[in-house]
């Protein structure tokens, strides 16, 4: 959850390192597990989106090859971005 705050808030480096010890790049395994635990833990906990947030996204936004909207399907391109995107709809849920 810290690391996607960082790379929404505009600290890429920071956030990339912070996801990029979990070894997802040759397994997305404990990365999955943990964003569930989160999105679990999180489902009541109201959210305050920043308007930034979206500016930042942009920054990374992978190569048009990568499909946007099928967040499960991640490369070493999207990864980072699709994570965020993740992160965005827990943010916008009804």
């Amino acid at each position: 959850m810290y690391a996607l705050l960082k790379l929404l808030a505009g600290d890429h480096v920071e956030g990339m390192n912070l996801l990029d010890v979990h070894k997802w790049r040759s397994n997305t395994y404990v990365v999955d597990k943990l964003w569930k635990q989160v999105k679990r833990s999180l489902h009541e906990v109201p959210f305050i989106k920043n308007s930034f947030y979206g500016t930042n996204m942009i920054l990374i936004m992978p190569p048009r090859v990568c499909e946007l909207n099928k967040l499960e399907d991640r490369c070493s391109k999207c990864f980072y971005y699709k994570e965020m995107a993740k992160f965005m709809e827990l943010v916008h849920r009804d």
